[in-house]
């Protein structure tokens, strides 16, 4: 008679037991995971097969093996001691099919060596996905997880799921209530169009309503990856306490939504002109997710989000300063309001909220600099800082918070043009340098990477040693590489010395060099102008 050998082991035992905060707690499961083995399972063996059909082989410390002559009947066995498990303890059984063993003895131990197999397998495989457990006659909101559910029910032909009143409103106002919204925005866009002599545009959504899947595929890399822009208007309660009436207060406030309305769709348009060319029209390429007040949050297609953000900036500018000597809120030699960006490229399927956390963390290093310049009795400005996010890693402020004397980099980049020299770099030298070292080998750029990124002097001891290493690294480029080099590394640094780091002074930090070029090669592939096709080399 053919036997069959099966096993099974309790699932998370350390993380079930510790889960406790008491050492009594503690000591009272590993109580009761001995006694389930040397009670409870004997006594449901015995009940289910009073004739010694099946033996326990093995029954301690939460791992089981056991023969029986009924394949089928050992699986349902196993089944009935792991659910007696989770009723003792809430906890889960991993269990394998019925193995059969060979007559020979040899061959049992080759037989336990492929049950251990299977069950490694099944403890990897893990349960199919379940609804959590609810409160009776409650269910809690899958899209939410936080407000209760009010109806199970399917949205847009999507899977019936628990949903509260507010996420099935969101779903529903996806494109049901769209006017007040995305159509606004399409209107300005469809305005900007017009007013650079474009034809009418399609703006179209994508069918399934999949936003970063749709824009991702602007991607040329073919890694699917899509840009945040989080915006923040700068001392907007300094223009707002100047209004002396309800009546100019409206004004200020609906002016100010139209501003970053038609200021994000000025590199809308451009950008509808440039896609236009490669045959890729049709999606509205630039959407906005939170517009109101002076915050901003939109969607951008990664590879012109730099320069995207920086037009924004500028036009926010021009928008605004035409708003308030419309409103004769604004006094003579006063800088014009400004805003604070923060670009945040990262794969379409990287979860919107930590994007806009991260986004957030930007703006608050930005706008910390710019309130120390604002202090030292400077000119107000624009400015904006980015960041790659690769993988899923969720950034965290101790990321963003370079320190030292050495730094590789000069982020965030000034926008205005009235910013003080010594805080650094305006962006749009880093979109210059972009489209002058377009045609150098990838190779190149990855060794200044390697150079001005990791290899930096810590000590004014190391400079000299630095330099050789940057004049050595130069004359192994060829003449056209080197010009266009030379020149890119004397705009993104010292001016003096070409090559050479720059001094950055901001506010109440201590002085410290840096250079701009492995700001550059971070958003190499994403600081491609609006004009422009996104082309040339590709680091590392």
């Amino acid at each position: 008679m053919v036997r069959y050998l099966a096993a099974a082991e309790v699932d998370q035992i350390q993380e079930w037991l510790f889960r406790s905060s008491r050492l009594r707690e503690v000591i009272g499961g590993s109580h009761m995971l001995s006694y389930f083995c040397t009670e409870i399972a004997p006594a449901l063996i015995t009940a289910r097969y009073p004739n010694n059909a099946v033996e326990l082989v093995i029954a301690d410390g939460g791992a089981f093996r056991i023969v029986g002559n009924d394949p089928a009947a050992l699986d349902r066995l196993m089944a009935d001691l792991a659910e007696s498990y989770r009723r003792w303890t809430g906890g889960r059984i991993s269990w394998t099919e019925p193995v059969p063993i060979p007559d020979e003895p040899r061959c049992f131990a080759e037989t336990g060596a492929k049950v251990t197999r299977l069950l490694w397998q099944a403890k990897r495989a893990g349960e199919p996905p379940t609804s959590p457990v609810q409160l009776p006659y409650t269910a809690i909101c899958t899209s939410c997880g936080q407000d209760v559910a009010v109806a199970f029910q399917s949205v847009h032909g999507e899977p019936a799921q628990y949903l509260c009143g507010a996420c099935i409103a969101k779903r529903h106002h996806t494109t049901r209530e769209r006017a007040s919204f995305l159509d606004s925005f399409r209107d300005a866009v469809r305005k900007a169009v017009q007013e650079t002599g474009g034809p009418e545009p399609r703006l179209d959504s994508p069918q399934d309503g999949r936003w970063p899947e749709a824009v991702g595929k602007l991607d040329p890399t073919g890694r699917q990856y899509i840009a945040y822009l989080v915006a923040d208007g700068n001392d907007m309660g300094v223009w707002f306490s100047r209004c002396n009436s309800p009546e100019q207060m409206t004004q200020l406030s609906r002016g100010l939504s139209e501003a970053l309305r038609a200021s994000l769709a000025e590199p809308t348009a451009i950008l509808l002109a440039q896609l236009a060319q490669r045959g890729e029209q049709g999606l509205l390429p630039i959407v906005p997710l939170i517009l109101g007040g002076d915050d901003l949050f939109a969607l951008l297609p990664a590879p012109w989000a730099v320069d995207c953000a920086a037009r924004f900036c500028r036009a926010y500018e021009r928008r605004m300063a035409e708003l308030l000597r419309k409103l004769d809120l604004t006094r003579e030699e006063e800088a014009a309001p400004t805003i604070t960006a923060a670009v945040v490229v990262c794969k379409a399927t990287y979860p919107f909220r930590l994007a806009h956390r991260a986004g957030e963390l930007l703006l608050r290093r930005t706008k910390r600099l710019r309130r120390r310049e604002a202090v030292n009795g400077r000119n107000s400005f624009s400015a904006v800082d980015f960041l790659v996010v690769t993988g899923s890693a969720q950034v965290t402020e101790a990321d963003l918070a370079p320190s030292g004397e050495y730094r590789p980099t000069i982020k965030p980049y000034p926008v205005s043009p009235h910013y003080p020299d010594e805080f650094g770099l305006p962006l749009d030298a880093l979109i210059q340098a972009r489209v002058r070292l377009g045609t150098v080998p990838a190779r190149r750029l990855e060794q200044l990477r390697e150079l001005y990124a990791r290899s930096l002097p810590t000590t004014r001891c190391e400079e000299a040693q630095w330099k050789h290493r940057l004049e050595s690294l130069l004359k192994r480029f060829d003449e056209d590489s080197k010009t266009a080099v030379t020149a890119a590394l004397g705009v993104l640094g010292s001016v003096k010395e070409p090559g050479y780091l720059r001094q950055c002074v901001r506010g109440t930090e201590p002085a410290y060099m840096a250079h701009g070029m492995p700001d550059l090669i971070e958003a190499w592939d994403y600081a491609c102008p609006l004009e422009n096709n996104p082309a040339g080399g590709t680091p590392a």
